[in-house]
């Protein structure tokens, strides 16, 4: 039980620290979008 939750924190934080990223990449990329149409 100790093993999987230590898994799974693992890897929600990677999945939630990629997707930050992503997001982050992708904001400013929409914005522009806004702005030109």
């Amino acid at each position: 039980m100790d093993w999987e939750q230590g898994y799974g924190r693992f890897f929600g934080g990677f999945i939630h620290d990629t997707a930050k990223s992503i997001f982050a990449s992708a904001y400013p990329v929409l914005l522009n979008l806004n702005f030109l149409f």
